[in-house]
């Protein structure tokens, strides 16, 4: 089944959305704990359109089916959701670099589908993250990337 993206209009009123300075420093914070901000991945991130934060996590992912994901949910309650997204589409991609969307994870997970590629998911605890990647989710259509900061040698883990 194929769902269509979300337009940042849809995004504005389905999901409540955090103020430009709080969404600044949970996204800091993200970035500290979830990826090499030391790397030249991360400096060109930081610098240069087109590169992706996915390029800079420490680590790698654990694909997950979303069959996985709903059996052992990785967050309990409320989540925080950005993306990176293509600038031709200048206000879904200030929508998703300038500001969180806090959502519980159960709604995420009825909407995944209609959330644009290089979206990332995280709760309070900063000890997992979820990225709907190009290179996993919108390719095969069926998994989740789990991040944990703290498995660095897990480089594309499949389960």
């Amino acid at each position: 089944m194929y769902l269509r993206p979300y337009t940042a209009t849809e995004i504005k009123k389905k999901f409540v959305r955090l103020s430009k300075s709080k969404s600044e420093v949970l996204r800091r914070k993200f970035e500290k704990e979830f990826c090499s901000t030391d790397s030249e991945q991360y400096k060109y991130y930081k610098r240069e359109p087109g590169y992706m934060l996915w390029d800079c996590m420490i680590g790698g992912p654990r694909v997950l089916t979303i069959q996985e994901v709903n059996e052992n949910p990785p967050f309990p309650g409320d989540v925080y959701v950005f993306w990176d997204v293509n600038e031709r589409d200048e206000e879904m991609f200030k929508l998703g670099k300038y500001y969180l969307h806090q959502m519980p994870f159960e709604k995420f997970l009825l909407n995944y589908f209609s959330f644009p590629q290089e979206t990332y998911v995280f709760d309070e605890h900063f000890k997992y993250s979820i990225v709907l990647s190009h290179e996993h989710f919108h390719s095969l259509k069926q998994d989740l990337c789990l991040y944990s900061p703290h498995e660095e040698d897990n480089w594309y883990l499949y389960v």
